[in-house]
């Protein structure tokens, strides 16, 4: 989904708990006219996958631990991202808020600055920076720590790039503790933390 100007009005969308979208207010609509974005009205979305939306597999999967962990604490998660064009780049926050088992997002643009001519041509996916989510809590590792994905999103700027950075899993340290304690050797139906993480 892309916007491309400031404006004051904020862009609301609610999902339900599959994951499509079931309103969008009047600026949506609005924005999507304005930027000849006919096919991005609500009669067009309402009804879709939030996913058919998203880009990547990661954009994906980080917007679902997002979604899951607003309503794991039962608060609004304020999120700064980038949601760029290709003739501008667009600096935006958005607030996700559990609505009973619906998910509301509200979204403002923060600014916006021209791209530089050919640069979107210089871009090109991929690359070798990965980030590492725990296969059994979801914590993302920043540097030496382990960070709740809402803290992760800011303190790593993970949507605020060009692209989200890659995804690979392992596992945190206190996660390896509990799995090994309550790892008996001699059960053969447990699986040995490793050996799970070599299966994924």
């Amino acid at each position: 989904m892309h916007f491309t100007t400031t404006g004051s009005g904020e862009l609301v969308y609610r999902i339900d708990h599959e994951g499509r979208i079931v309103e969008v207010n009047d600026a949506w609509d609005q924005f999507a006219r304005i930027n000849n974005g006919i096919q991005l009205t609500g009669g067009a979305v309402v009804g879709r996958l939030l996913n058919d939306f998203l880009g990547d597999s990661e954009t994906k999967y980080v917007y679902d631990r997002i979604i899951r962990r607003a309503h794991e604490v039962g608060k609004v998660l304020s999120i700064p991202f980038r949601c760029d064009s290709p003739t501008c780049l667009r600096w935006m926050r958005m607030s996700v808020a559990p609505i009973g088992r619906d998910t509301e997002f509200r979204t403002r643009v923060l600014s916006v600055a021209a791209r530089r001519p050919g640069a979107l041509a210089e871009f090109e996916p991929g690359g070798p920076d990965l980030v590492t989510c725990c296969s059994w809590c979801n914590r993302v590792r920043s540097g030496g720590a382990w960070l709740a994905i809402e803290d992760a999103v800011v303190a790593m700027r993970l949507l605020e790039g060009p692209r989200v950075p890659g995804l690979t899993h392992g596992i945190c340290d206190i996660c390896q503790l509990e799995v090994s304690s309550s790892w008996n050797p001699a059960d053969e139906s447990c699986v040995a933390p490793r050996q799970v993480l070599e299966r994924r």
